[in-house]
């Protein structure tokens, strides 16, 4: 948050995303939240870029880690506990975590280019198709991952819990598609 912040509190547009959200470039969009008066965020998920932890795409612990920053973005002095969330591919996902962990701080998302079961875009009846996922989940979570989701070629709980939308009804947030 600049340190010319405003007396009032403001409310905060967030990016959630694996793509290095925290490297030097400025982020999408910094120029219009200025002018909307909103605070701008980014965030790497759990594992990548300046965050700790190791990444596993579609982790059902995205819900919990997209809680935590939700509260923690909330209780800053600077804001007023509304955030808006904004992001396409994997950042739209992590949008779905975010309205699934029913966090009352998300009041809007916009999610777009997203998946809500990532096993089809893994397997066809059973079979990996690695064409394009393999070389994108490897380059952000490495060949243990891929491994890892190539050990589960049907539907079982493993891939259950990656496409639960557990709360999403819950959530207060708007989604605006």
């Amino acid at each position: 948050v600049p340190s010319n912040r405003p007396a009032a509190k403001i409310g905060c547009l967030l990016s959630f995303s694996p793509y290095r959200a925290t490297a030097p470039a400025k982020p999408q969009l910094v120029d219009r939240a200025e002018e909307w008066g909103v605070a701008t965020m980014s965030a790497d998920c759990r594992g990548l870029c300046h965050s700790e932890g190791t990444f596993e795409p579609w982790d059902p612990q995205l819900v919990d880690d997209a809680d935590d920053l939700l509260s923690w973005i909330a209780a800053q002095p600077w804001s007023n506990g509304r955030v808006v969330m904004v992001g396409g591919s994997y950042p739209g996902n992590t949008q779905l975590a975010a309205m699934r962990s029913g966090n009352r701080a998300l009041v809007a998302c916009a999610p777009s280019v997203i998946t809500f079961d990532p096993y089809p875009i893994n397997f066809q009846n059973g079979i990996l198709i690695p064409q394009f996922f393999q070389k994108w989940h490897t380059g952000l979570a490495g060949s243990n991952s891929w491994d890892r989701l190539a050990a589960h070629p049907t539907r079982d709980a493993w891939w259950r819990a990656r496409a639960s939308l557990r709360n999403l009804r819950s959530s207060k947030a708007r989604a605006f598609y």
